[in-house]
């Protein structure tokens, strides 16, 4: 009977490549600054996606001849919950920045997490010289690695639960999948999750009651054909960016409260803020300064009219749609 696995068991590892593009050949699961990542959900967030190039082929009977195996890539949807930095010492930085800085954003810092001080790094869109990651899977007996990957994330506010954080990244192959025993007492992100609660949401002046928040990044991934590489295939490349906030909130009657109607049709734009885990030690600051309000569509939630308001996140200055700033502070 073959050694069957279990999907729960299932460790990834996530660097920022020195060379976009070119796989780092060692990542670690223990030290002081280990590139383990704290991931929540099913074990099944990794895909192998292979082109099988098809000829037919004229012959006196039907029979199919054999296919050409083109070009292969991975597809990592890994989720975690929004968290603070849990990455130790000054430094102050998220866990996950490797995912993220993946996904098209730029990385600024700004003080350091020492003794009375607060220190913060600040994630925002960015339109080149973009950093790819390396991602290690362990899949309970199998090791999968993961070159050159980039693509777009997702962040779900629900009131009341943890909220969610979900990568869609694409890669190549950066060695043939291979049987590997689990690293050796691998060292884990400290875990700072805090539910949905007291955001601080405003919309321009506006503070609604609101169900839920999605934010979506929306960069887009095309594949990169080359015949000077290996299957004709150079890798991924992020070609466009369209960002969207969709908000949950009660319907207020009263339109001289706040006429979201009137808000479409003049597209005036209005600053959209929160704070997630706002205390004394930690929090993570959202800020969008121009976006575009769109759609509205009426709901229903237990006989409790809402609106679903979806803004398109743009704005006047290049790269300027948003940001995500995770701060701390050492008391």
């Amino acid at each position: 009977m073959p050694n069957l696995g279990l999907t729960r068991k299932t460790l990834v590892l996530a660097k920022t490549e020195a060379t976009p593009g070119t796989p780092e050949s060692s990542l670690v699961a223990t030290g002081a600054t280990p590139d383990t990542m704290l991931l929540f959900g099913s074990g099944a967030m990794f895909q192998l996606d292979t082109k099988m190039v098809k000829k037919e082929a004229l012959r006196a009977s039907l029979t199919p001849q054999k296919q050409l195996v083109g070009r292969r890539l991975y597809t990592v949807d890994p989720t975690t919950v929004l968290m603070s930095k849990a990455s130790g010492g000054a430094t102050g930085y998220p866990w996950f920045r490797p995912l993220l800085k993946a996904c098209g954003l730029a990385e600024a810092s700004a003080g350091t997490v020492t003794s009375g001080s607060t220190g913060s790094w600040t994630y925002t869109p960015k339109s080149s010289s973009f950093d790819s990651a390396t991602i290690w899977i362990y899949a309970d007996g199998l090791l999968h690695k993961v070159g050159g990957a980039l693509g777009t994330f997702s962040v779900d506010l629900m009131a009341g639960e943890a909220p969610d954080m979900t990568f869609n990244l694409t890669g190549t192959l950066a060695a043939e999948p291979a049987a590997s025993a689990f690293p050796a007492s691998p060292v884990y992100p400290t875990n700072t999750m805090k539910m949905v609660e007291s955001l601080s949401l405003l919309l321009g002046s506006y503070a609604p009651v609101c169900r839920s928040i999605k934010f979506t990044q929306g960069m887009g991934k095309t594949e990169r054909g080359d015949v000077n590489s290996s299957n004709g295939f150079k890798g991924i490349h992020l070609p466009s960016r369209d960002g969207v906030l969709e908000i949950v909130i009660e319907r207020d009657s009263d339109l001289a409260t706040k006429n979201f109607y009137a808000i479409q049709k003049a597209a005036t734009v209005e600053t959209i803020g929160f704070t997630h885990g706002a205390d004394s030690q930690s929090a993570i600051v959202f800020s969008a300064t121009g976006p575009q309000l769109g759609p509205i569509r009426e709901g229903d939630d237990g006989g409790i009219p809402t609106w679903t308001l979806t803004y398109y996140l743009q704005h006047g200055t290049d790269d300027g749609e948003w940001s995500w700033a995770f701060k701390e502070k050492n008391p």
